[in-house]
């Protein structure tokens, strides 16, 4: 079984249409999430919101799976303190069972993770990690994770 996988950021996004950050037309299986994260940066509170989704398609023998991750609003305080994000996605084949995992990072506002798969997939999960610079006493971007699972 083969894999191919496509990777993009900042805004451009491949694979199948999508509108906003909405359902893809025809997903088969599909799920969502939208939320707020708060940091401190420069003594001072910051909170973003942030979003993403999954889906996968089953097409003519082969699986498409998509992951989106990205910020929700344009505040300045969040766009300058952010590092990267990161899209991770994972599946797993039938009738064998074996697994296997793409990903996308950027810095950038958002980021597109895709994967064109040889066969049915029977499960996929998918993480979208954000990364910001924050007053961390170690020196590490804050780090947020949320996920979701479409199939």
């Amino acid at each position: 079984m083969g894999l191919r996988t496509k990777m993009a950021a900042a805004g451009l996004v491949v694979g199948l249409p999508v509108v906003g950050w909405g359902q893809p037309a025809g997903a088969e299986a599909f799920d969502e999430f939208t939320g707020e994260v708060t940091f401190q940066r420069g003594g001072q509170p910051v909170t973003c919101s942030v979003e993403g989704n999954s889906a996968v398609h089953f097409v003519s023998g082969f699986s498409q799976i998509d992951v989106f991750s990205g910020l929700a609003d344009t505040d300045p305080a969040c766009r300058e303190a952010l590092s990267h994000i990161a899209s991770v996605g994972s599946y797993r084949l039938e009738p064998d069972g074996r697994s296997s995992s793409f990903f996308a990072s950027a810095a950038a506002p958002q980021v597109a993770a895709h994967a064109d798969v040889d066969g049915a997939v029977v499960s996929v999960d998918a993480d979208h990690v954000f990364f910001f610079h924050c007053d961390d006493p170690r020196g590490h971007p804050c780090q947020f994770i949320f996920h979701t699972d479409p199939k």
